[in-house]
Formats: C-alpha cells, structure tokens, sequence
C-alpha cells in the first residue's frame, strides 16, 4: 500500500468522527443544566478545587466474540470447542465547567469503537 493511500484512509476514518466531536465542543459557553436536561443524568459529577466541576458520562458496549469456530469443507461445520467470550468496551465524555456552571471544555476518553459509536448519539447543544 502507498504512503498517499495511508494517508487518505487515515483522513477518511478520521473524518468519520468530526461531527461528533462538533457536537461534543458544541455544548462550550452553555448551562450545565441545560447539557443535563438533554442528555440525562450523567454517571458522575466531581467538584473541581479551583470551582467548577466536571460532568461526566459513560457508555459501555458490550461485545461478544465466538472463538474456536472450525468449518469442514463445502460450508459444513465441524465440532468444535467454540466459545463465546465477552468484553466491555467504554467511552467517556468529560464536560468541565466554570464556576458560574458554565461549560468551558470537553474531552473523551476509552475505546474508539465505542467513542464511535456513543458520540454519534450525543446531542448537539440548541
């Protein structure tokens, strides 16, 4: 594969997540209370030293993967010691506040495939 080609995949995939993140960086400068009142009640809410807090919420994607799956020929499935084996995936998106409960920055954190998915569903501020 060519530099230019790695190159352009890397943007497209890259690209995929702007309008996320815009929704993400869409909620500076409002309410606290108004982030809330869109998205619900978040997972945890930790007071800040210098004032302000941050708002924080979580999503977890539960993922189930089969292991040890052997096929014969023809489509056939042969036995097998198949398993299931289970894994949780998170996100988080972190919203800082002023003093004055105003949101002055936000950030994510966790796995990409569940950031992918988590911050397509996050509303963009009115």
């Amino acid at each position: 594969m060519r530099i230019s080609s790695i190159v352009g995949l890397t943007a497209l995939v890259m690209l995929g997540g702007c309008a996320s993140a815009d929704n993400l960086n869409s909620w500076q400068g409002h309410n606290a209370q108004e982030l809330i009142s869109a998205m619900g009640e978040p997972a945890q809410s930790v007071g800040l030293q210098a004032g302000g807090e941050e708002i924080i919420y979580r999503h977890d994607l539960e993922r189930n993967r089969v292991v040890g799956v052997q096929t014969g020929g023809l489509g056939r499935t042969a036995p097998s010691s198949a398993s299931t084996v289970q894994n949780t995936l998170y996100c988080t998106a972190t919203f800082r506040t002023d003093t004055q409960g105003t949101i002055v920055g936000a950030s994510t954190g966790g796995n990409f495939d569940a950031c992918n998915q988590y911050l397509g569903t996050v509303a963009a501020a009115p």
